[in-house]
């Protein structure tokens, strides 16, 4: 599992991390629903959960968290067995995220960290308590509102914190002071400079599957000390 700076544990579908999860939790999912089950699926995966996918009702008696949507939730009233024990946790296509998220150790309160490096493209990293949730890239500022909006609205964290990587290359430099002041007009974050310097050289951070050296750097910059807050009541440069 990566560390990042001041001994932050870093994670994006790290096996052993829910290897440790289902040690204590053993974790059953009842979805009926194909669409639901394939996004959970892909969800599982991504942050390394392990699950049982039961082929009847009475084998639910082994497990001690039920993962089910509302379609398997009337099949289980149908039966005659209890199933009280279960406390399970119901699921739909607006919730699943951050069900699975919860399983997977993201508890709340959330912090949305996001890490940005400017380029011909935006190249973004998303963390939500630490947990790689999303990366890629977006061609400008309108297309990051969108990923970020789509983030918010499924996570729902606390607070929203934004690091933009900063260069003294005049047309980075540009770009980040346009991006800064219009983060701060469209959502309640914390936007935050930090220098880029060094980040696309390499990560501490253990992921699964490939980064990109761009993505890479906006991992870098997400964890990476700030040397100014844009406010409200002046422009970052």
């Amino acid at each position: 599992m990566g560390k990042a700076a001041e001994g932050i544990n870093v994670r994006y579908g790290d096996m052993k991390h829910g290897e440790e999860v289902c040690r204590c939790v053993r974790l059953c999912v009842f979805i009926y629903n194909p669409k639901l089950f394939k996004l959970f699926m892909d969800l599982a995966r991504r942050y390394g959960l392990t699950f049982n996918v039961p082929n009847s009702v009475d084998e639910l008696v082994s497990c001690n968290t039920l993962l089910v949507d509302e379609e398997g939730v009337r099949v289980l009233k149908l039966s005659d067995r209890s199933f009280k024990h279960l406390d399970p946790i119901v699921v739909n296509r607006n919730s699943i995220v951050r069900a699975v998220l919860k399983l997977a150790g993201v508890n709340e309160p959330i912090t949305l960290l996001i890490g940005i490096d400017i380029g011909n493209r935006i190249a973004y990293a998303m963390f939500a308590n630490n947990v790689m949730v999303k990366h890629g890239y977006v061609a400008d500022v309108k297309g990051f509102e969108d990923v970020v909006n789509e983030m918010q609205r499924t996570i729902r964290p606390y607070r929203t914190v934004v690091k933009i990587g900063y260069s003294r290359n005049k047309y980075i430099a540009g770009k980040v002071s346009e991006l800064a002041s219009r983060l701060k007009e469209v959502f309640e974050a914390d936007v935050l400079i930090v220098n880029e310097e060094g980040t696309s050289k390499g990560t501490n951070f253990n992921f699964l599957g490939h980064l990109s050296r761009d993505v890479r750097a906006a991992t870098n910059i997400a964890f990476k000390q700030a040397f100014k807050e844009c406010n409200d009541s002046e422009r970052c440069f």
